[in-house]
């Protein structure tokens, strides 16, 4: 998922990015970038996964993607037990938005 806004020329981009080495590949040469790490829990993660409805993503692949996370360091971390509300302000806020 991409978002640009035209007025301040930032963009969000959405995407796991779980091992450093492609985020680095996404921020090579890029000045600006900021990662927003949402932390969650393994439970809390597969209950909502659970819940969605026609979502491609299956419960059972996420224990792989918590094999494969490297926890990225030096990053706004965002924990997602929080309602979205929440974790949307929180994140505006850590980006000095």
């Amino acid at each position: 998922m991409v978002g640009l806004s035209a007025k301040s020329g930032r963009a969000v981009i959405a995407c796991s990015a779980l091992k450093r080495d492609y985020r680095d590949l996404l921020c090579n040469g890029v000045s600006g970038v900021c990662f927003v790490y949402l932390k969650g829990d393994f439970a809390l993660l597969r209950a909502r996964i659970e819940q969605r409805q026609g979502h491609f993503f299956k419960a059972a692949l996420l224990g792989t993607q918590f094999e494969i996370l490297e926890e990225p360091e030096e990053t706004l971390t965002v924990n997602v037990d929080n309602p979205p509300e929440a974790i949307v302000e929180r994140i505006l806020s850590g980006l000095g938005w």
